[in-house]
Order: structure tokens, then C-alpha cells, then sequence
């Protein structure tokens, strides 16, 4: 049967590569500056399942993320492009012309992956692009790459 939940739904797709007892000790922050709130439930998920020292927040509006990310001095930030307010991009511009929050790394996610769209980003400073439906194991090798 098909799961029609995000979360069950990206469950079933877990590759067995991953063992339970594989669970990683990395410590740190995670902001994800995201406004669906089963994609929210999603990563909360696979942190506890696989990263569960990580801690996760997030923030639903683009104009909120410069102040979050002040608050809560992040590791790293997970950015959705597609924000009720203001692009995703727009919410990288604003980080990355900030001395205090430009040495965070960005990660993209997001469905829209337009090759211009992925230049213009990694022009403006995201580090990496992680497309949705998110893949369980790229998304932990791409988060494990900028937390160490």
C-alpha cells in the first residue's frame, strides 16, 4: 500500500545501508527555515532516527530567519526556497551579507532544480542542494559533511 504521509512515505523509502545502531554522536544545531510542516516532521524524523544529539529548529518565515539565526547560532541552516513571505534566495542574500551569520552553511532544499536556479545559489553562497522528495541517506551524508 502506498503511504500517503510525507513521513511514512519517505520511510518506506529508507535503504536498509542504514543500521539502527549506526546512530551517530554528532552534536550541534540544525535551523530549517521551512513552512510545511510535514516536511518540518520529516527531517525531525530521520534527526531522531539517525542524528538524534542533533537538535532541530525551525522558522516558517524568510523576514524571521536573519533574527532565528541570531538567537539561536545555528551549526547549519536547511532552507527551503518556496516561503510564505519572501523567496529563499532572497533569505541566503540577507544571511550571506551579514558578517554574524555568513560562515553558516546553507543547504537547499527544495523541489524546484532548475540548473540556472542551482547556479544562482551556489553563486550566492549555498553550499549544497538537496531536491524534495528528500533522499534519507544523501540528505545524512550532506548534513554529516557540514557538521563535522
Amino acid at each position: 500500500p502506498e503511504a500517503s504521509h510525507p513521513v511514512e512515505k519517505a520511510m518506506s523509502n529508507y535503504s536498509v545501508e542504514i543500521q539502527q545502531g549506526d546512530v551517530s554522536h554528532m552534536t550541534g544545531t540544525i535551523l530549517y527555515i521551512e513552512d510545511n510542516i510535514s516536511n518540518i516532521e520529516l527531517i525531525q524524523q530521520i534527526l531522531n532516527d539517525y542524528q538524534p544529539n542533533l537538535r532541530l529548529l525551525f522558522e516558517i518565515y524568510g523576514n524571521n530567519a536573519l533574527t532565528k539565526v541570531l538567537e539561536t547560532n545555528p551549526n547549519l541552516i536547511l532552507l527551503d526556497l518556496n516561503l510564505p513571505d519572501i523567496h529563499g534566495s532572497e533569505v541566503l542574500q540577507i544571511l550571506q551579507a551579514d558578517s554574524r551569520t555568513k560562515h553558516i552553511p546553507v543547504i537547499i532544499i527544495s523541489a524546484d532544480a532548475m540548473p540556472h536556479q542551482l547556479l544562482r545559489l551556489f553563486k550566492s553562497g549555498a553550499k549544497n542542494y538537496l531536491t524534495k522528495p528528500i533522499e534519507v541517506q544523501q540528505f545524512l551524508k550532506t548534513i554529516n559533511q557540514y557538521l563535522k
